[in-house]
């Protein structure tokens, strides 16, 4: 797998996504079973990831509006010609800033990581219906199948 670990709201987990993807075509049954929780868990992840990518947006948007009022305010006090060019500049260069704009980065990459898993997930319960039903249609066609049952 391209990654070791997602990063959901700051918590690691450890990626098993190439090991919940494999399908065991001769139990079926357990597949199925097994299938829920995991989709639930990637599910659930990708939403979190979600809600906490929307936190750090808010945060560096409220941090740009404080950094922006400080920057006016010294450069008024400085009697420097304010232009917006000037005040974004500086504001989107101020280390805090800086800081959490990888982080936002950072929160951004993890949801899209988890956004493909959970999406991965439900093509294998895709393949588990499609799978699932050939082995139906197996079965009802074969005789001796029948006869066992």
């Amino acid at each position: 797998m391209l990654v070791d670990e997602y990063n959901v709201a700051g918590q690691a987990y450890p990626s098993t996504l190439e090991e919940d993807l494999k399908i065991d075509k001769f139990d079926v049954s357990s597949e199925f079973i097994k299938h829920s929780e995991t989709y639930g868990w990637y599910s659930t992840a990708y939403e979190l990831a979600m809600d906490y990518e929307a936190r750090i947006k808010s945060k560096l948007e409220r941090v740009y509006a404080l950094i922006d009022v400080r920057v006016r305010a010294q450069m008024n006090n400085a009697s420097v010609r304010i232009t917006e060019k000037k005040v974004e500049n500086t504001v989107i260069t101020d280390p805090e800033y800086v800081e959490l704009q990888s982080l936002y980065q950072d929160a951004k990459r993890d949801t899209g990581l988890l956004k493909a898993a959970r999406d991965a997930m439900q093509a294998k319960k895709d393949c588990l219906i499609s799978l699932g039903a050939n082995m139906r249609a197996e079965w009802s066609s074969e005789p001796s199948i029948k006869h066992r049952m």
